[in-house]
């Protein structure tokens, strides 16, 4: 217990003084309030949860960049990915009126996200 206390108060020490510029620059990168939010909380939170890996003495505010860098990467190549599914839809919708998804067959189970593993 005293160890995630201490843990506790080694990140509040050396990550929330980073707050304000993790937030501006999440701005910069996100040109939206709400998205920067979400952004900004993503890396406080993977920061958070892997401040075990955290090599003391080192430059905080550059692994707290690291983290927003490669959080916005990978939030933008999945927003990317999603608009390509949705544009391919469109354009079959559009080439072909009448195309629907195939019906299940008769006791073919929906997959889900969990069925899957």
């Amino acid at each position: 217990m005293a160890s995630r206390k201490r843990q506790r108060r080694e990140f509040e020490e050396s990550a929330l003084v980073h707050l304000d510029a993790i937030y501006r620059a999440a701005l910069r990168l996100a040109r939206d309030p709400a998205d920067a939010q979400d952004l900004f909380q993503e890396v406080f939170l993977r920061a958070y949860r892997s401040f075990h890996q955290y090599e003391r003495g080192t430059n905080c505010r550059a692994w707290l960049f690291k983290i927003l860098k490669n959080a916005f990467i990978n939030r933008e190549r999945s927003m990317s990915q999603s608009r390509a599914m949705s544009r391919l839809m469109t354009r079959r919708r559009a080439e072909n009126p009448g195309w629907r998804k195939p019906p299940r067959r008769r006791g073919e189970a929906r997959r889900t996200a969990c069925s899957a593993r």
